[in-house]
């Protein structure tokens, strides 16, 4: 793990109430899945199960292709497997995370979709710039 992930490690599991399995490996079957996102989080307050991708790189267009492949690629394996576990899961929501570089957020955000928040890394890997509340960090994902 690189240092930007584990910055994001870091951030992604301060707030209470979330799971956080690293390279979380979804298998190809059937036409879906063949990945492995850097990060997936139940998030248990929120009932949302989120993927994570972290990534440096100065073009967009290798995030957004995946992003738009995000049922395919991530959201349906991870609701097939997850729903094994409990058919709860299959009812949650299913968002996608990115912690990309600041110059990136725009052209993510102009893609308009609705499941998809870009994070720059500037205003996340610095935990005294988190979002706080007293003494419990809230971290927003979204």
């Amino acid at each position: 793990m690189e240092i930007f992930e584990e910055a994001v490690l870091a951030y992604i599991s301060a707030a209470p109430g979330r799971f956080v399995k690293p390279q979380y490996d979804l298998k190809y079957k059937d036409g879906v899945g063949g990945s492995c996102p850097d990060f997936v989080v139940i998030d248990y307050i929120k009932k949302t199960i989120y993927v994570v991708e972290v990534t440096t790189a100065s073009d967009a267009s290798t995030i957004i292709s995946r992003i738009r492949e995000r049922e395919t690629r991530w959201f349906i394996p991870l609701k097939i497997e997850m729903s094994q576990w409990s058919e709860s899961f299959a009812e949650w929501n299913y968002r996608v995370t990115l912690f990309v570089r600041d110059s990136l957020v725009d052209k993510i955000k102009n893609e308009a979709m609705s499941d998809v928040f870009a994070i720059p890394f500037d205003e996340k890997i610095f935990p005294w710039k988190w979002t706080w509340k007293e003494q419990q960090p809230l971290n927003p994902l979204e």
